[in-house]
């Protein structure tokens, strides 16, 4: 039995240029259309990453194999599904490596995809029914998860229901959701413990699907996780879930795509190596080389990977609740071997993972142009100053060859959880930009536009550190308990970020690159002392006679004379 598949059946979420309006839309639509859709527009951000990521899987594949003219690349080898069967010969890489460039100027010349696309995965349409007893798309099919349950360390698979798929309720049966945007009716008997917040439609399934294998949580219990030479694998949240997620957006859908589309991977030793999607193995496959954490050296692979083995009943009835059985995979080893591109890296001087690069998760409270250094300064190692740049701003090399001026959206995008490693609940989505010229980040001079913005983001944060130590001198004044100075004054702090956030992205995406340096960062800064210096200025005027009394500390008096002057030679200082 096999029905809704997902290369003919409308189920990506896009917003229209033209119109505005959003409407859904198959794979092999969307190839055809790429240049009239603004944006993927599904239920949340976290979802159109995923989603995302899945059909730049199929762009990596097929441009991998094909040129745009639909003809075979040199020295690839296809069988009759356009699956290929070996990796491309050293002795063809250089050709290999330069055919593929090619491939990704002519795709950002164009605004569709070129038929090859559609003619791949019409090859493949078998493997992407989202209900089929046979190779289901992104799951095992109900005889391979029969095996898998006789494996893992439990008698059965988890059961995982609709509210816990949709991550904008992410409800389990043992904690309920209940600010959630669905109400949540019960069906039928009260005993069936099933409710309207199980409800979707097949594509909502199909969307949810893709995000779960990328934002799963650790509360099922079901796992195929063991020990190898007797360490214990880690147990998979979704990759996404552990990663800071960045990514380059164009002016609509196809340019996106383009940008986000890297035609050579930027790591010694893998270019020409076989695109490997899921979707080109069966279930069981697919789990097995999980299992084993046989590295992953491809793109389409990374982005398709799976954290759960997930099976929908062929002939579940989508007018009642969604259930999916699920057994976890262990995860994907998080270190700067990873081939992973769109991510922020940590590197970690101290502590359990020391010389060690990390992805970075980003915080709610700390908007984006904030690690603007993390994110777009070029890789460096200098003593003890280690930093890796997002692989996905290698784009720049090939972007600045085809373009001239323009501007790019930077999006920043995760997943917070509610810090309980036995479950890893979500709690809340992070998604921020920050727009830039694409001629300034291609500035990588050691004098540089990007290595002055850095500087000055860094200069605003020293800035604004000082404004809120005194604050928190303020407050120990005031008799305040030291954990309670130090809450409310880092609170006041992330109300100045706030307040200069988009002032601050405003003069980000204003800059140009003939602009003087000096003047336009001066500009910069100025505003932000005026700011911190009005916020100081306005306490100081309003202040209490206790205020003015003050305390002595550490044999000196603190008051809020004393307080304010020092503020002001540290700010004068700095800026």
């Amino acid at each position: 039995m096999k029905r809704f598949n997902l290369v003919s059946e409308p189920w990506i979420a896009v917003m229209e240029k033209e119109s505005d309006e959003i409407r859904e839309i198959s794979l092999s639509e969307l190839f055809i259309n790429t240049g009239k859709y603004r944006c993927l527009s599904g239920e949340m951000e976290i979802q159109n990453f995923a989603v995302m990521r899945m059909i730049l899987a199929v762009i990596h594949t097929v441009f991998s194999r094909f040129d745009v003219n639909g003809d075979p690349l040199s020295g690839i080898s296809l069988d009759d599904r356009y699956v290929q069967t070996e990796n491309v010969n050293e002795d063809d890489i250089e050709e290999y490596a330069e055919a593929v460039k090619g491939n990704w100027f002519k795709l950002y010349s164009m605004d569709f995809f070129p038929e090859i696309v559609n003619e791949y995965l019409e090859k493949q349409k078998d493997r992407f029914f989202l209900f089929s007893d046979k190779n289901p798309f992104y799951q095992v099919d109900p005889e391979e998860m029969k095996v898998l349950i006789k494996e893992c360390n439990n008698d059965d698979s988890t059961s995982v229901m609709g509210k816990t798929l949709n991550r904008t309720i992410s409800e389990s049966e043992h904690v309920k959701a209940f600010f959630a945007p669905v109400i949540g009716e019960v069906i039928g008997k009260k005993t069936d413990n099933t409710s309207t917040k199980d409800l979707m439609s097949e594509s909502e399934l199909a969307r949810w699907l893709i995000t779960y294998q990328e934002y799963a949580g650790t509360g099922d219990k079901a796992s195929l996780v063991r020990e190898v030479n007797g360490v214990k694998q880690s147990t998979a949240s979704g990759w996404l879930y552990e990663i800071g997620g960045v990514y380059l957006k164009g002016k609509d859908l196809h340019e996106t795509l383009v940008l986000n589309y890297i035609p050579v991977i930027p790591v010694e030793g893998f270019i020409g190596y076989i695109q490997r999607p899921c979707w080109e193995k069966s279930g069981i496959d697919n789990v097995r080389k999980i299992c084993d954490e046989i590295f992953i050296d491809n793109y389409a692979e990374l982005y398709t990977n799976w954290s759960r083995a997930l099976s929908i009943k062929p002939d579940m009835d989508m007018d009642g609740p969604v259930s999916v059985s699920a057994i976890k995979l262990p995860g994907i080893t998080k270190n700067s071997r990873s081939i992973e591109p769109m991510t922020v890296w940590k590197y970690h001087d101290s502590g359990k993972y020391k010389g060690v690069f990390r992805p970075a998760r980003h915080k709610a409270e700390k908007s984006l142009w904030r690690s603007f250094g993390a994110v777009v300064l070029p890789s460096f190692s200098d003593g003890k100053e280690k930093h890796i740049r997002p692989r996905i701003f290698d784009q720049y090399e090939l972007l600045s060859q085809a373009s001239g001026e323009r501007w790019t959206d930077i999006e920043g995008i995760g997943l917070i959880d509610n810090g309980q490693q036995a479950s890893l609940t979500p709690v809340d989505e992070v998604y921020d930009s920050f727009q830039v010229n694409d001629l300034i980040l291609t500035d990588q001079a050691t004098d540089g536009w990007i290595t002055r913005i850095a500087d000055a983001v860094e200069t605003t944060k020293a800035a604004i550190s000082e404004y809120e130590l005194y604050f928190r001198h303020i407050y120990e004044i005031r008799g305040l308990k030291d954990d309670i100075c130090r809450k409310r004054a880092v609170d006041r702090a992330e109300e100045i970020y706030s307040q200069l956030d988009l002032e601050f992205k405003s003069w980000l995406a204003s800059i140009e690159p003939g602009m003087s340096k000096d003047d336009k960062i001066g500009d910069w800064y100025s505003y932000l002392k005026k700011i911190l210096t009005a916020e100081a200025e306005f306490v100081f005027e309003n202040c209490s006679t206790r205020d003015m009394k003050g305390i002595k500390k550490n044999g000196r008096t603190m008051n809020i004379t004393t307080e304010y002057n020092l503020f002001m030679r540290k700010l004068n200082k700095i800026l």
